[in-house]
């Protein structure tokens, strides 16, 4: 059986952060028998998938995410989760500023919620606090920033 939700923010300048309360997806040693796939960047692009807990917030950067579950057969896997919507003055990610140039936000995780390394040991990069075109970029502790305007 395969269940599909669509969330939505009530305007496109919103987004959505879902907290997860509870998961027990079945497995089969250490794969998952069931698929619990969250699409919080675009809803047409494949998401990640969870089994496991989850002890982080996923935030959209739109104003959509894509939740689906898949199971199969008799299964006894679940899941709940809260949503709620949020204002993108209170994200990384801007609709106007897609770039995130002008971003100067406490956000400190990447699209996949890996931590951010700190800007001070980026000395290998040729965008860091040391060099002297960033002094005002404000490139402090491992907070998300983007001051050359790349996609990435």
């Amino acid at each position: 059986m395969e269940c599909t939700w669509i969330i939505k923010g009530e305007k496109e300048t919103s987004g959505i952060v879902l907290n997860f309360e509870d998961i027990n997806i079945e497995k089969d040693g250490k794969k998952c028998k069931d698929v619990l796939e969250i699409r919080h960047a675009r809803i047409g692009q494949i998401g990640l998938k969870y089994c496991d807990k989850v002890d982080y917030s996923i935030r959209s950067i739109t104003d959509k995410v894509l939740v689906r579950f898949n199971t199969f057969g008799n299964s006894k896997s679940s899941f709940k989760i809260k949503a709620k919507m949020t204002d993108f003055d209170d994200m990384c990610y801007d609709p106007v500023d897609k770039r995130g140039l002008n971003y100067a936000g406490p956000v400190n995780y990447t699209r996949l919620y890996e931590p951010c390394l700190p800007w001070i040991k980026m000395k290998h990069c040729y965008r860091h606090p040391g060099v002297m075109k960033d002094l005002y970029d404000n490139l402090d502790g491992n907070a998300c920033r983007n001051p050359d305007n790349s996609f990435r």
